[in-house]
């Protein structure tokens, strides 16, 4: 039950992914008695890992079927319906009073989708990046025509929304809320982070950690991609840790080639979801990281590792000096990986800060969440047009 005057937020969780990104939002708000935040949670619920002490507003069950795009259309359908169905069920009282949206993925269009007829502010974080290799590119800029209030991670993600005709006292410059994380996640010892992946040993600037999505614009395969990525790794005898890939169309055949690459390997194993805690841990020892997450871009920069990064899947975001791009070949991805090892990338990679903020991003967020007054005037969106 919240107490008079505060103001109910809801964070809409659709996976692991958005530990690291709303997590430290989310313990802020705790600690602020302006808020009553709770979860709306749907999608991949495994890894999910949030704060236990925050109530659940509701979950909305998704089946993914065989991760094929006609699933996910009708997965969006699920989202959309669940939605509307779980609020169905609250009390007026306990309706939310913002509700606060991540990034780009197809599970939270469809939770817009479900709340724009209802006039509930929709605030959204990391809005004005591309990722042109995906549809969520399409999906990030659908959301910020949703949303009312905008916290984006950089200034050049701002100039994008005011290209799009957002107010700018809608917008603020926040930084990336997983850069918080920074100041008060723990690293795990190396030994226990050994143990804990089933390797003898980790030692520092050893390891190769790998996380590889699907594109799913029109671009390299999923079976091309990771053909080159473990081609270019089946020759490496450091330890691998590869992730799961996310819940995309594709997604399901990128795993069964990891497992069948790590199945014959000593030096490599597959984790679901490793966890805020072990991957950042794994940042800060491993040598190169290899794929096309977008965590290469916006979190690895601050812990100076060089960054392989495979195809076209961020193709437009913003990046740091840590990052080399390739294409989506064995041979490419090699020379990536030689580029990224030699010892002037990795100081320059070492030397160089992050674009993406100084880790109080949440803070930022909590002002402008506090402070934006809920009326008609936050509701009704103007365009505005470039001079």
């Amino acid at each position: 039950m919240r107490n008079a005057g505060q103001r109910r937020v809801a964070f809409v969780s659709v996976g692991r992914s958005d530990n690291g990104i709303i997590g430290p939002v989310v313990a802020a708000m705790r600690q602020d008695s302006r808020f009553d935040p709770v979860l709306i949670l749907t999608g991949d619920p495994s890894g999910r890992a949030l704060d236990s002490d925050v109530g659940v507003l509701m979950e909305v069950s998704v089946s993914y079927g065989d991760g094929t795009p006609l699933d996910m259309s009708a997965a969006i359908a699920q989202v959309t319906g669940g939605i509307a169905e779980g609020l169905s069920k609250l009390d007026d009282a306990d309706w939310p009073d913002m509700v606060l949206l991540t990034g780009d993925r197809f599970e939270m269009l469809a939770v817009a989708s479900a709340l724009v007829p209802l006039n509930i502010p929709l605030c959204h974080l990391h809005g004005g990046e591309i990722s042109a290799g995906a549809i969520d590119d399409a999906i990030r800029h659908a959301l910020t025509k949703f949303s009312h209030l905008h916290f984006t991670a950089t200034e050049e993600a701002a100039a994008r929304l005011r290209q799009l005709g957002e107010e700018p006292w809608r917008i603020t410059v926040s930084g990336a809320p997983a850069l918080d994380n920074l100041q008060s996640v723990p690293v795990i010892p190396q030994e226990a982070l050994a143990a804990d992946l089933g390797f003898p040993a980790l030692a520092d600037g050893e390891p190769i950690l790998v996380t590889l999505h699907a594109e799913t614009r029109d671009g390299a395969s999923p079976a091309q991609l990771a053909t080159a990525v473990l081609g270019a790794l089946s020759s490496v005898d450091a330890p691998l840790v590869f992730t799961h890939p996310n819940a995309d169309p594709g997604g399901r055949m990128i795993l069964s080639e990891i497992e069948a690459f790590c199945a014959g390997r000593d030096n490599a194993c597959v984790v679901e979801s490793l966890g805020t805690e072990r991957y950042f841990s794994l940042m800060k020892i491993a040598s190169v990281m290899v794929g096309n997450s977008s965590s290469g871009l916006i979190e690895a920069p601050s812990f100076g590792l060089p960054v392989v990064n495979v195809g076209d899947r961020q193709q437009g975001r913003q990046r740091g000096v840590n990052v080399v791009d390739c294409s989506a070949t064995e041979s490419d991805v090699r020379a990536a990986m030689e580029c990224a090892s030699a010892p002037s990338f990795r100081q320059q990679a070492k030397d160089t800060p992050s674009p993406f903020g100084d880790g109080r991003a949440a803070e930022r967020i909590l002002k402008g969440l506090a402070e934006t007054a809920l009326d008609n005037t936050l509701l009704s969106k103007k365009f505005v047009d470039l001079p």
